[in-house]
């Protein structure tokens, strides 16, 4: 069956079309990358997002087109991590209908690859109860309210460890607002220190 699939529908390279890749080597050392990240910065992204860029290309096809094999290799793009094993990374939450749509949680897949090259812990703390129009479909302004009220704690008891270095993991940071609002939750329930960790982010993009 894989044989016809790849006859039918060939891999190739997004940036060359080399043939069985989604994107070769060479291209993806092209991607260009942010400076190593400090221990204290609120927001670590591994690249600038651009709009039709090699990036962009590759993160819609993981997200919306299904190819869970392009996520691991997204991880590369971020700067070394050896802070991360006594953090906890938390994956910004989907609400379950565009879950059950797309088949997966691509900011778990990407938390869980993380999770395997660093040794922190994945909890799954948080969830998506209301169903929002996607943050990359609305101008601006409105990404900045889109999401108010749209994130809370599955558990309404749990206290987590002020001690602890959380990270919320997504795949893209536009305006800033996805990490924010879920920032908002994770600091009533008692953290402290909570950061972003995404594979890109805009210019404008600010937590």
């Amino acid at each position: 069956m894989k044989i016809i699939l790849d006859f039918l529908f060939p891999i190739r390279c997004l940036g060359c079309g080399k043939n069985k890749t989604h994107c070769c080597e060479k291209c993806f050392q092209k991607i260009p990358r942010f400076p190593k990240a400090s221990t204290l910065t609120s927001l670590i992204a591994g690249a600038p997002f651009v709009e039709n860029s090699l990036l962009a290309k590759l993160i819609h096809y993981f997200k919306y087109d299904g190819i869970r094999d392009i996520g691991p290799r997204l991880t590369d793009l971020l700067p070394p991590l050896q802070f991360l094993p006594k953090s906890v990374l938390i994956p910004v939450p989907l609400h379950w209908r565009r879950k059950n749509i797309r088949g997966f949680n691509q900011s778990a897949v990407l938390a869980h690859e993380i999770s395997k090259k660093t040794g922190a812990q994945v909890c799954d703390f948080l969830e998506r109860h209301q169903y929002t129009q996607p943050q990359i479909e609305l101008p601006r302004q409105k990404r900045l309210t889109n999401l108010h009220g749209a994130f809370s704690i599955k558990n309404k008891f749990q206290q987590l460890d002020p001690a602890i270095t959380y990270f919320l993991v997504d795949d893209v940071s536009t305006t800033g607002t996805t990490i924010a609002e879920c920032k908002k939750i994770l600091f009533r329930h008692g953290a402290k220190d909570i950061r972003g960790l995404v594979i890109a982010r805009t210019e404008a993009s600010t937590v």
